[in-house]
């Protein structure tokens, strides 16, 4: 008969009793050796233990391997108290699998990379960034991923380098993606570079997506050289007040989103950025170089600055549905920019104070402007959401506008040298009568004239367009012997009601001839 071993039931067991085992054989009973009932009594592993999935068609897994899908930092020793460096327990968990998660808890590391395949997700855990850290995480290698976190540089660990270093920092990636994750407290959230500027180093196809930047000191999101074809997708950056009198400004020198291509040796830009709102910064949006970038749905507000400012020699950028509130300038163009095309944008309140900032130190030197086009960028303008322009542009810029009418006139008989002259509907006058009056608020642009003779050697003939029987800035003069048309380009603004002409002024030995005009006209 086979040994049977009895152990007491735990409600004969009192705190201090010693443990008794019987043997029962052939009817005995007896004590056992401790040893023998080892022999019996062994340990079971996970392995030994079958796990049954729920669900037709599922088959039996040991319990070992069930528990091995999910791996977790702490299965390497994270504490995630907020205070113990973890940055042994990630880095170990990423190598041993291509996908860890982050149990919710405080951690403290830095300098984390996700390398080709890693993933690491969390719930909303919060990661704060262990002392002199370039970053927390470093995505890098093809598809590193990203989810589900709440970074946080309140103790300011992270070295500030701009464009360099940051919260989180992609470096020579492909398909990389961050999602859903918080950065607070900042002085640079996102970046994107490469480790040096050569064709074979690149940061492309990225997605970045429901981002939250709140407290940044520098830049929400930085994207350097050869960093093209990528999303940014719904990201709300509160950059944060400071200090000023008794009231506030935006961070000075902050800026939101900043593409910088300088120094770029491959196909850089192609970037789709949309539904980015950019609060309380210097400027919103800049960029510098940049090629093929399309903007849908962004805002920028409360600025120090400009909200959309495009420097160097930027080519092919279009807003579409972007707006632009409370800033010194709604939309900044410099450099030899071009095709550069602003539809269905608008702006406001230029210039003003809002009620909480330092009407001292809020805006940098200078007019406020709806758009302000400077050096000789080139600019399409759409269609325009707001019910005004304050416009400023350079004499070497230009622009050009989609739709509006033709204001035109001509001359009903020769007009002599050192004359001036007012074109009217009706032909030309003297005075200004039978002027053509606005019916609703709109934009005169895109004044061209022409004469049926050059005025001479010396001599010029200048057309300026009249607003309200005042000059503007909207002006162009042909002079000497072989030019016999003129154009301009600058937008002027009319109310309702405004007297519109053109003035003609001959020098003094000008060619006497006719001549014609023609002005844009669009009304908001």
């Amino acid at each position: 008969m086979p040994q049977i071993y009895q152990l007491p039931l735990i409600s004969e067991v009192a705190p201090g009793d010693q443990l008794v085992v019987y043997q029962v054989q052939n009817g005995d009973t007896r004590r056992a050796p401790v040893s023998a009932l080892e022999d019996y009594l062994l340990p079971v592993s996970s392995a030994d233990v079958t796990f049954q999935p729920a669900g037709s068609g599922a088959v039996q897994r040991t319990a070992e391997s069930k528990m091995r899908d999910v791996v977790s930092v702490k299965d390497f020793g994270a504490v995630g108290d907020g205070v113990t460096d973890d940055s042994a327990a990630f880095n170990a968990a990423l190598a041993a699998a291509n996908t860890v998660y982050l149990p919710w808890a405080v951690y403290r590391v830095k300098d984390i990379t996700i390398s080709t395949h890693k993933s690491l997700y969390g719930n909303g855990s919060i990661i704060r960034a262990a002392a002199s850290a370039a970053n927390i995480f470093n995505l890098t290698g093809f598809k590193p991923y990203l989810a589900d976190c709440y970074l946080d540089d309140a103790s300011a660990n992270i070295l500030p380098s701009i464009g360099v270093n940051g919260g989180v920092v992609i470096v020579d990636a492909i398909y990389p993606t961050v999602t859903n994750c918080q950065f607070l407290n900042m002085h640079s959230g996102l970046v994107l570079r490469v480790s040096s500027v050569i064709p074979a180093n690149q940061v492309t196809k990225g997605t970045f997506s429901d981002l939250v930047f709140d407290t940044i000191q520098s830049r929400g999101i930085y994207i350097g050289p050869n960093v093209n074809s990528c999303v940014f997708d719904n990201a709300q950056m509160y950059v944060g007040q400071v200090p000023s009198g008794g009231n506030a400004i935006p961070k000075a020198g902050c800026i939101g989103f900043q593409i910088v291509s300088t120094g770029t040796n491959n196909a850089a830009g192609g970037h789709f950025v949309s539904k980015i709102a950019v609060l309380e910064a210097e400027t919103g949006f800049d960029l510098t170089d940049a090629v093929l970038v399309n903007f849908e749905q962004c805002i920028a507000d409360s600025l120090k600055g400009a909200g959309y400012q495009i420097n160097g020699a930027c080519n092919y950028i279009k807003f579409n549905n972007c707006f632009a509130g409370t800033c010194l300038e709604g939309f900044k163009i410099t450099g030899t920019s071009s095709f550069i095309w602003l539809n269905s944008v608008d702006t406001v309140l230029q210039g003003v104070v809002p009620p909480w900032g330092d009407p001292t130190n809020f805006f940098n030197a200078g007019s406020p402007f709806d758009i302000s086009i400077k050096n000789t960028a080139s600019v399409r303008v759409g269609a325009w959401m707001g019910d005004t322009y304050l416009w400023q542009q350079d004499n070497g810029a230009s622009v050009s506008f989609d739709g509006g009418s033709q204001l035109y006139s001509a001359s009903t008989s020769a007009i002599s040298s050192a004359t001036t002259v007012y074109f009217t509907p009706v032909g030309q006058s003297a005075t200004e009568e039978l002027t053509f009056v606005a019916p609703q608020k709109g934009l005169l642009y895109g004044l061209s004239a022409q004469s049926v003779s050059a005025p001479g050697a010396g001599q010029s003939y200048t057309y300026t367009a009249r607003v309200a029987f005042a000059d503007t800035l909207l002006t162009c003069q042909t002079s000497g012997a072989s030019a016999f048309g003129s154009s301009a380009n600058y937008p002027v603004t009319f109310n309702a009601g405004d007297n519109i002409t053109v003035k003609l002024v001959t020098s003094a030995s000008a060619a006497s001839g006719n001549h014609r005009v023609v002005a844009q006209l669009r009304y908001f």
